[in-house]
C-alpha cells in the first residue's frame, strides 16, 4: 500500500491572513503542468474570487515555467486575481521571503499552500512566522473563521493597491535608485492656470502657511494685505497663477502660487511659493524657468534654492489631465514634521494634515503633547500660548473632529523624544521644537518666556512615556476600527551624531514594543527600506522614501480591540 504523505497544517484561526501564496501542480490544480496536463480545482478558482472581495489577495509560488503557468491561470479566469507572481525554478524559500517583503507584509499574515513538504519547511526556514498548509482542500473549513473574515471590498480596492506596489516594485527592479531616475519614471505635470480668483482660499493658504519653498514670505495676514493682494491680482503689470502638480501616483492640487510685475524697469517675482507636497521634485525650479527667470529676493530660510538641478526634463505642462494612477483614496489624518505632507500626497487627496506652520520667524509643530493630550478648554483659557509658537484651541477641536471620520491616523512623533519641554506658570505643558526655542530666547519675548516658562528636566524614559500618552490619547478619541501607524526614524550615520543615533534607536524599540501590544498599531521601521542614498539629511528623505512610507500606510489596518496596550 501506497504511504500517505503527512499533512501539514500551522494556519492559526485567530491570525488575520492578508495574503495566500499558492503553489501550482497537485495544489490549485490537478497534475502537472509540464508533464501529464492539468484538470482545474474548480473550488480554488472560486476561493482566489472570494477572497478577493474580502480584500485578501492571492499570489503564485511555483517552480515552472512563467508563460505557460501564466497562459493556464489566465484560461481558469484569475490571472488579473494575482499579484506578485513568482514563477520560475528557483528554490522557493527565499523566493517566498522577497515576495513578502515586495507586499510589504509579516510573514505571520501569510499563508502558503504547497503539497511538497519540502518546500513548506524551506518557506519557513526563511520566514520565521509563516502559516503554512500542504492540503488547499483544507481551506474551506476555514472560510469563516476570523483567519479569513477580511473586510467586505466588492470593489476590490485592496487587491488594485497591491497590483500598484506590484508596478512599482518591477519598475524600481528596472531601474538605478536615484532621486533623477524616479522623478523620470514618475512622469510629472505641471499645469498653469491664471484664473487665481477660483482658488483664492487655497492661495492665502499657501503664503500663510508655507514655510520651506516659500521664497519670498510676504504673508497676507491682515485685512489690508488681502485688499492689496487682490488689487494686484489686475493691476497693471502684474500677472497671478497657481500652479497644478499630478504624477502617476496622484494629484497634488493646487501646490504653487506665483505673482510677477513687469514694468520699465525690471521683472521680478513679488510672490512665489510652492507646497512641502512638492519638496524635491523640481516644480519650483521648472516654473521659475518658464516664467523666464525674473528677478527674485529670496528670504531665507528656504529648503533649497530655486535652481537646485543642473536642468529639468522630467517635468511637462498639462492641460487638466487626471492623474496616470492613484495609489488609492484614504481620509488619513498625520501628525509630524513637514515629511508628513509628502507622504500624505501620495496616500490621499483628502488627508488632513497637523504637520508645521509659521509663527513669524519660529514654527508651529503639532507632534507636541499638549496638542495630542491636552484639555481644549484648559488651553483656550491659556494666555501664555499666545506668544510662543504653539497649537491653540481651534486646532485641538479641529483635530479631534478629523480623527471622528477618519480612515486612518498615522503618527511620527519623534521629536516628542528631543530635551525642549517646559512648563507655564498656568501649568501647561509644552514642548518647543530647538530651532524656533533658539529663535524665541533671542526675540524680544525671550525675557518674558524666562519668566514664565521654566525647564523641565526630563529623562529619555520620561519623554518617551510621554510617546506613551499621546499615542493611548488617540486611541481614546478614535473608533475602535480606525488604524494607528507610527512612523520609526531612519538612523543617519553620516548624518546622526551618536546620542541622536542612540536616541532615534531607542525610539523605535519604544514603538515597536507599543505596536506588538495591541492590534489597532502598526509601525513602519525605514531602516529596513530607505537605502543611504535617499537619504537627504538626518531628517529628510528623496521622494522615493515618503511613497515606500506610503505604501505601507495603505496595508496597515486592524481587525480587532486593543489588548494589553492601556496602562
Amino acid at each position: 500500500m501506497k504511504e500517505q504523505p503527512a499533512i501539514v497544517n500551522t494556519l492559526d484561526p485567530s491570525r488575520v491572513v492578508k495574503l495566500l501564496i499558492w503553489d501550482l501542480d497537485e495544489t490549485f490544480w490537478d497534475g502537472t503542468l509540464t508533464e501529464e496536463g492539468i484538470s482545474y480545482r474548480k473550488e480554488n478558482i472560486q476561493l482566489v474570487k472570494q477572497l478577493a472581495d474580502r480584500g485578501i489577495v492571492s499570489s503564485i509560488c511555483s517552480k515552472n515555467d512563467f508563460t505557460v503557468a501564466k497562459a493556464a491561470l489566465e484560461c481558469a479566469g484569475v490571472w488579473e486575481l494575482i499579484v506578485f507572481p513568482t514563477i520560475h525554478w528557483g528554490p522557493k524559500g527565499t523566493a517566498i521571503k522577497n515576495l513578502i517583503a515586495r507586499a510589504n507584509l509579516r510573514s505571520e499574515n501569510v499563508l502558503f499552500v504547497d503539497d511538497n513538504l519540502a518546500n513548506l519547511e524551506e518557506a519557513m526556514f526563511f520566514s520565521p512566522g509563516l502559516m503554512c498548509m500542504s492540503e488547499s482542500r483544507e481551506l474551506r473549513y476555514y472560510l469563516n473563521e476570523p483567519c479569513f473574515r477580511g473586510r467586505p471590498d466588492p470593489s476590490r480596492s485592496r487587491l488594485a493597491s497591491y497590483k500598484v506596489i506590484e508596478e512599482r516594485t518591477d519598475a524600481k527592479q528596472s531601474l538605478a535608485v536615484s532621486n533623477l531616475d524616479f522623478l523620470r519614471q514618475s512622469r510629472i505635470q505641471v499645469e498653469i492656470s491664471y484664473d487665481v480668483e477660483d482658488h483664492w482660499d487655497r492661495v492665502i493658504e499657501l503664503l500663510n502657511r508655507a514655510n520651506q519653498l516659500n521664497y519670498t514670505k510676504k504673508r497676507v495676514e491682515t485685512d489690508v494685505a488681502l485688499r492689496k493682494l487682490s488689487q494686484q491680482l489686475t493691476a497693471f503689470g502684474f500677472k497671478a497663477g497657481v500652479v497644478r502638480v499630478r504624477d502617476r501616483y496622484g494629484d497634488y492640487g493646487i501646490a504653487g502660487f506665483f505673482l510677477t510685475l513687469a514694468t520699465l524697469l525690471g521683472y521680478e517675482l513679488k510672490q512665489f511659493v510652492f507646497s512641502c507636497r512638492v519638496l524635491n521634485m523640481g516644480v519650483e525650479q521648472y516654473v521659475y524657468e518658464l516664467l523666464n527667470e525674473p528677478d527674485l529676493q529670496v528670504v531665507p530660510p528656504v529648503a533649497n534654492p530655486v535652481k537646485t538641478f543642473e536642468r529639468v526634463d522630467w517635468i511637462n505642462q498639462s492641460t487638466n489631465q487626471e492623474p496616470l494612477n492613484q495609489l488609492r483614496s484614504l481620509r488619513l489624518v498625520l501628525v509630524g514634521g513637514c515629511d508628513m505632507l509628502q507622504v500624505s500626497s501620495y496616500c490621499s487627496s483628502e488627508s488632513i494634515e497637523f504637520t508645521n506652520r509659521p509663527f513669524g520667524e519660529m514654527m508651529t509643530r503639532f507632534d507636541e503633547v499638549s496638542f495630542l493630550t491636552g484639555d481644549v478648554e484648559q488651553l483656550a483659557g491659556s494666555k501664555l500660548r499666545e506668544k510662543i509658537p504653539v497649537c491653540n484651541a481651534d486646532d485641538i477641536r479641529n483635530f479631534h473632529q478629523a480623527l471622528q471620520t477618519t480612515d486612518g491616523v498615522v503618527l511620527a512623533l519623534y521629536q516628542l523624544t528631543t530635551p525642549s519641554y517646559f512648563r507655564g506658570k498656568d501649568g501647561v505643558e509644552v514642548r518647543l521644537h530647538p530651532a524656533s526655542l533658539r529663535k524665541l530666547l533671542a526675540s524680544e519675548n525671550g525675557i518674558w518666556f524666562v519668566r514664565h516658562f521654566w525647564f523641565l528636566d526630563l529623562k529619555l524614559d520620561q519623554r518617551l512615556q510621554r510617546v506613551r500618552n499621546c499615542i493611548n490619547s488617540v486611541l481614546d478619541k478614535t473608533d475602535n476600527s480606525t488604524p494607528i501607524t507610527l512612523v520609526g526614524e531612519r538612523v543617519s550615520p553620516q548624518f546622526d551624531s551618536e546620542r541622536d543615533a542612540e536616541r532615534k534607536q531607542r525610539y523605535n524599540q519604544f514603538i515597536q514594543s507599543l505596536a506588538h501590544g495591541t492590534d489597532r498599531l502598526t509601525w513602519i521601521d525605514p531602516n529596513e527600506f530607505v537605502p543611504d542614498q535617499w537619504v537627504i539629511d538626518g531628517a529628510h528623505y528623496h521622494r522615493q522614501a515618503y511613497l515606500e512610507i506610503a505604501e505601507r500606510l495603505l496595508h496597515a489596518e486592524t481587525e480587532s480591540l486593543p489588548k494589553g496596550f492601556r496602562s
